[in-house]
């Protein structure tokens, strides 16, 4: 920070390291209003993403019977507002340049870091207990004694076709699309329903995945600015209302 506060001889010194303090805030300041706008339009990414995993998820749990399959997704989507709303109220606080708007910004950034932590362990063991049991739920939905509707709803939203392709013709009007007339082998979906939701589900815990960590990694820095800024700022302050004779 240079010299103390308290140890300037005369004003000329005080004014002096005052203008550097605030040319530091200054620059914090620039650089935190950036972080909370890339923070939003990540908020917004999860929650977009979010919604478009639920979708297909929801298949997916109807398959199960289970729906804490869906409990990260949800999350994702509640995390992505809340980081939303945060980032707006961060650009309010660094405008702001208060001090303990700022520390209680930068708390509030920890707690989205420690949920980010929290969403993604918790998606990550479900769906890897998901994926050693996806086969099973398949292979008891496309039995004789299934539900056909259902089947029917994974093969039209996964554009797949049988639990490890095409069986044995008449095929299903869904393998096909829902094309009307008779769906052949030729023209039905070639990629195995098994093979089509497996991927799905590594897909959305990688992207997901990529998002949260990438933005647990802008929450950590601007955690960090937040308080130095609003330390530059109280400093800034005792400068100030520093009185000489």
């Amino acid at each position: 920070m240079g010299a103390k506060v308290g140890s300037f001889k005369n004003a000329d010194e005080r004014d002096y390291e005052l203008k550097k303090v605030q040319n530091k805030a200054s620059a914090v300041r620039y650089i935190l209003f950036i972080l909370n706008f890339i923070l939003a339009l990540g908020g917004l990414v999860l929650v977009m993403l979010g919604g478009m995993v639920v979708g297909k998820m929801t298949i997916v749990t109807n398959l199960t019977g289970d729906q804490k399959f869906l409990a990260p997704d949800i999350g994702f989507i509640v995390l992505g507002c809340v980081i939303f709303a945060i980032s707006f109220f961060g650009c309010f606080s660094t405008l702001k340049g208060i001090p303990s708007i700022l520390i209680w910004f930068g708390v509030l950034l920890c707690s989205v870091l420690f949920a980010e932590v929290a969403m993604y362990s918790l998606g990550f063991f479900l769906r890897i207990n998901l994926d050693k049991s996806i086969e099973d739920y398949l292979l008891r939905t496309f039995d004789t004694n299934g539900d056909k509707t259902l089947a029917e709803d994974v093969q039209l939203n996964f554009q797949c076709c049988g639990v490890r392709g095409p069986p044995v013709e008449p095929l299903p009007p869904s393998c096909c699309g829902g094309k009307e007339g008779v769906c052949s082998v030729t023209g039905a979906f070639e990629r195995s329903c098994y093979d089509s939701v497996r991927y799905f589900i590594a897909w959305s815990n990688d992207v997901l995945g990529d998002i949260i960590v990438g933005m647990a990694a802008i929450v950590l820095v601007a955690v960090v600015f937040s308080f130095f800024l609003a330390n530059l700022l109280s400093v800034s302050g005792k400068l100030k209302a520093m009185k000489f004779a």
